[in-house]
């Protein structure tokens, strides 16, 4: 296994990608409040902020550091639904195939030890200062445990942080 993983890591360094989050050194975030931890690259530093127009306290944002300057960005909230209730309020039904939203882009199945859900990388249309800009891609997925789904927005357009997405999925614990 320790060879596979080195094998793994030369191989990415001499590609010149990055290591998945298994095989770097990680840091763990943990929100006790909203019951859940993901690990993330410990090259990164994080910052918590608050969503001001949240009184309860289930809506944030998480933004990933190198160096001082911000390189990825998600978002976060807890609501209390299920997993079907969730499904639908995010425009994803089941056919042959497997999940998909109104416009036929495929959903991918995610699950943790005691959660379950979706991840989806679609189409959007994309506005600027100057109006609309064209079209691009939006990435979100939820994890629903029982009653309770956390939402994780992974951005859009020109702000898509689709790497810090599969950080938080690959090693997500919901609920603690």
């Amino acid at each position: 296994m320790r060879r596979a993983v080195c094998f793994l890591l030369t191989i990415c360094l001499l590609a010149g990608a990055e290591a998945p989050v298994s095989a770097q050194s990680t840091r763990t975030y943990t929100n006790k409040k909203l019951g859940f931890s993901f690990e993330y690259p410990s090259a990164y530093t994080m910052r918590e902020v608050p969503d001001e127009t949240d009184t309860s306290g289930r809506r944030f944002t998480l933004q990933f550091l190198r160096k001082g300057k911000i390189e990825q960005v998600l978002g976060f909230q807890l609501n209390s639904s299920s997993f079907e209730e969730s499904t639908e309020a995010a425009g994803l039904a089941k056919s042959k195939e497997g999940w998909e939203d109104s416009y036929g882009s495929p959903a991918d199945e995610i699950s943790g030890r005691s959660w379950r859900g979706l991840s989806i990388s679609s189409v959007t249309r994309c506005f600027g200062d100057n109006g609309y800009e064209g079209m691009g891609d939006v990435v979100k997925a939820f994890a629903s445990s029982g009653s309770k789904t956390l939402w994780i927005d992974g951005g859009e357009c020109d702000r898509l942080n689709d790497e810090a997405l599969k950080w938080v999925v690959s090693s997500l614990r919901f609920p603690l």
